[in-house]
């Protein structure tokens, strides 16, 4: 098959997407690499999904086409809209390609690149449409579906199947809580966190194990997966859909004795899905439960975290439950522990000793020893 550019013979937007929602992430979890780039890696993601487009032949081909014109002398002038082409990087190609390809500094006839043109206005309307249809998230100028797909191998009855996340480009949090509960304007990235097999129901994380020893999958297959009824978690999820999740993986989690961040995480995960409803009860109860598991962490696997957001965090929901002397305690370890250097989990914690403070001189309670000792 003959391609027009490497742009359309790789795949054209959806592939160039693909690469860059890949990487970025990756990036940001390295060592040595994330310090070289800003907090919000978006823009630069942005950039290089425009920069790529380009340099495949996407965006630059079709304004290559138009620009040339052996009929006319000189080149037709391009429209405003489409001076705005940067921001529908990916929709450029096809159009380019349908009408004809370029080979070197081979020139379309002008009437091409009018036809071009026209077809690049036409698609831009399309678009345009879809962009203002439910579902879809404006972003960058394009219509974007908040969801895209992956295929997941299950780990105990290893079948294949699909499961939905939040593009990387639509995770910006409007605001968070100070225990990390965010909110999104559009998708939340939270309510796709868990993956279920439809076929046997197996929930798990990311980072949850990655494989089962004999033991741990003939617990699941007989406490849950033979009574498993087929259920589809693949698609769009609402917040009972979520939760539904969150509770199998928990569930899951009890079953094959899963390491205890990964279930403290689960829980937490599902006292936030009570937050955002409202249901300050059970969020209360999901709390203190991710309160123990984070101690049992902390006990268990301390060498192996990063301790200084572990302790915060460990102080924080103690905080909210109204523990606040254990509060303070978990808290000053983080303050005053030398060997601590993350200055953010540093200042979160001197933030919460001061809500500490500021809630129970309010309550006119006796401040803990500590506090009056080293003050705020």
């Amino acid at each position: 098959m003959n391609y027009g550019s490497v742009y359309e013979a790789i795949g054209g937007a959806a592939t160039v997407r693909k690469i860059v929602e890949g990487f970025y992430p990756k990036v940001q979890q390295h060592p040595l690499l994330a310090p070289l780039f800003p907090e919000d890696i978006m823009p630069v993601m942005d950039k290089q999904y425009l920069f790529l487009t380009q340099f495949f032949g996407g965006t630059y081909f079709i304004f290559r086409c138009l620009r040339t014109s052996d009929d006319a002398g000189k080149a037709p002038a391009v429209p405003d809209h489409a001076r705005e082409s940067r921001s529908m990087a990916g929709l450029h190609a096809p159009l380019a390609g349908r009408d004809g390809a370029v080979r070197g500094t081979q020139s379309l006839r002008a009437g091409t690149a009018v036809r071009s043109c026209a077809s690049f206005c036409e698609h831009r309307r399309v678009i345009g449409r879809l962009a203002r249809s439910p579902g879809r998230v404006r972003h960058g100028g394009i219509g974007m579906e908040p969801l895209y797909q992956t295929k997941v191998a299950c780990v105990c009855c290893e079948a294949e199947f699909v499961t939905s996340r939040v593009r990387p480009s639509l995770k910006r949090a409007i605001r968070s809580d100070s225990d990390f509960c965010s909110y999104f304007k559009s998708a939340n990235p939270d309510f796709y966190v868990v993956r279920v097999c439809p076929y046997c129901g197996f929930a798990s994380t990311e980072n949850s194990n990655q494989r089962l020893v004999d033991w741990q999958r003939n617990a699941y297959l007989e406490r849950v997966g033979k009574h498993w009824k087929m259920s589809d978690y693949g698609g769009e999820r609402s917040a009972a859909d979520a939760l539904a999740c969150y509770k199998l993986a928990l569930l899951t989690g009890q079953i094959i004795k899963e390491k205890d961040r990964v279930v403290a995480g689960i829980l937490h995960h599902i006292a936030w899905l009570y937050r955002y409803e409202g249901n300050a009860e059970q969020e209360s109860r999901f709390l203190q439960y991710a309160l123990e598991a984070y101690i049992k962490t902390y006990q268990s696997e301390r060498e192996l975290m990063n301790n200084a957001r572990l302790l915060y965090l460990i102080g924080e929901l103690n905080r909210r439950l109204g523990h606040f002397h254990e509060a303070v305690r978990w808290f000053s370890r983080v303050i005053h522990d030398k060997s601590i250097m993350d200055s953010a989990m540093i200042r979160a914690s001197r933030e919460g000793w001061q809500a500490v403070r500021d809630e129970m001189s309010g309550k006119g309670a006796e401040l803990p020893e500590e506090m009056q000792r080293l003050g705020s």
